[in-house]
C-alpha cells in the first residue's frame, strides 16, 4: 500500500519521470515503428538462451558478457535497433548502455516470449 502512494506522490509531483526513461516499445507499438523505420533485433541473452531459439536474422550479443560494450560499439549508431532479452530486464540496461555509448534509436522491446508469435523465429 505504501509503494503506491509513495509512486503516486512521485509522480504527481514530477520526480516519477526520471525513474526510467529508456525508450521501450510495446508489442503493438513495434509492429508499427518497425513497418515505417525498419530496424534490426538484438537479442541479448546468454548464448544458451540464444540457441534454445531467437528472432530470425537478429544481432546476438550477451548483455552480461563483459566485451558488450566493445561489440555494441562496432553497430552503426545511426541503425535503429530492437533489443530483447528473455523478460526485458536486461534488454533495458542494454538500451541504457547503448545509450550512453552514442545510439539514438535503440528501443527496449521486453522479452522473447512477446517477440515469438508475431516474427520468424530459429
Amino acid at each position: 500500500m505504501y509503494k503506491i502512494i509513495i509512486g503516486i506522490m512521485l509522480n504527481f509531483f514530477g520526480w516519477g519521470t526520471a525513474m526510467s526513461q529508456t525508450p521501450t516499445l510495446t508489442p503493438a507499438q513495434l509492429k508499427e515503428h518497425r513497418s515505417k523505420h525498419g530496424g534490426v533485433f538484438i537479442d541479448v541473452r546468454t548464448p544458451q538462451e540464444y540457441a534454445s531459439g531467437h528472432v530470425k536474422g537478429c544481432i546476438h550479443i550477451d548483455a552480461l558478457s563483459k566485451d558488450f560494450d566493445k561489440a555494441v560499439g562496432k553497430l552503426d549508431k545511426n541503425q535503429t535497433y530492437y533489443v530483447y532479452c528473455a523478460a526485458g530486464g536486461r534488454s533495458e540496461n542494454a538500451v541504457d548502455r547503448m545509450i550512453k555509448l552514442g545510439f539514438t534509436k535503440a528501443y527496449n522491446v521486453g522479452g522473447f516470449s512477446s517477440l515469438k508469435g508475431d516474427y520468424p523465429v530459429e
